[in-house]
């Protein structure tokens, strides 16, 4: 019985052993939780403006250091354009959607019209109603003046202009982002691509896309400088 108990006891022991063991391996070789708040590290320096930023963040996305901008939580602007809105109030933000919904098109055959967008142009305009999903080179139909209408190739800024004439002939038409529509982020910190993320305080990248945690995220504050670098993982970097 005594070494029954002693089996037992020493079975125990060897078990939180081996848990603290292995809760130290993790946090020491699998976990990075570590924010930088002075001078600098992972290619970035506190202090430097958002531009002089983006410019390193293109060098170390060339250079195989980071994948490039992963989705940040757009917080200054999901409430705007996740809920109707009239169309002059998504004008500073109709750029950074790949899918729009518009309602309040007043017409008998659908509730609903859906642009989608691909590399910056128009590549799906879709009349939506009764569960049908009816396919449309051009939109809306019943205006007469061919200019006015938003077509497939059109850019995001032709297509907001010509949305706001539309609107004078409908007056209820609201439009917001769809639910599962992407946010546009630069593919590779271009410089063309900057004002995708210029507003922002938050960017965030992969540094690998080989394991679902594993990235910097940058802070600026209102003067637009560098305040703050985080960088998050949870696996190991191998070599």
């Amino acid at each position: 019985m005594i070494k029954y108990l002693a089996f037992i006891f020493l079975g125990l022991i060897s078990l939180v052993v081996f848990l603290v063991i292995g809760l130290w391996g993790f946090y020491t070789f699998v976990e990075i939780n570590n924010t930088i708040d002075s001078d600098g590290g992972y290619g970035f320096n506190i202090g430097d403006s958002k531009a002089v930023s983006y410019q390193k963040a293109n060098s170390l996305i060339e250079q195989g250091e980071l994948i490039g901008f992963d989705y940040v939580y757009p917080k200054e602007t999901y409430n705007l354009t996740y809920s109707p809105q009239n169309v002059e109030r998504v004008k500073e933000h109709f750029h950074r959607w790949d899918y729009w919904v518009l309602t309040g098109v007043e017409t008998l055959q659908s509730e609903r019209v859906d642009f989608g967008f691909e590399n910056g142009v128009l590549n799906k305009i879709r009349d939506v109603g009764n569960g049908d999903y009816i396919s449309l080179d051009k939109w809306p139909l019943k205006i007469s003046k061919s200019s006015s209408k938003v077509e497939i190739g059109d850019t995001y800024s032709i297509v907001y202009e010509k949305l706001l004439t539309i609107n004078k002939a409908y007056p209820k038409l609201r439009i917001e982002a769809a639910n599962l529509s992407t946010y546009r982020l630069p593919s590779g910190a271009l410089a063309e691509e900057y004002y995708l993320v210029k507003d922002y305080t938050n960017w965030n990248f992969r540094v690998s896309s080989n394991f679902f945690s594993n990235s910097i995220t940058l802070t600026f504050n209102e003067n637009d400088e560098l305040i703050k670098i985080h960088r998050n993982r949870y696996a190991f970097e191998l070599p």
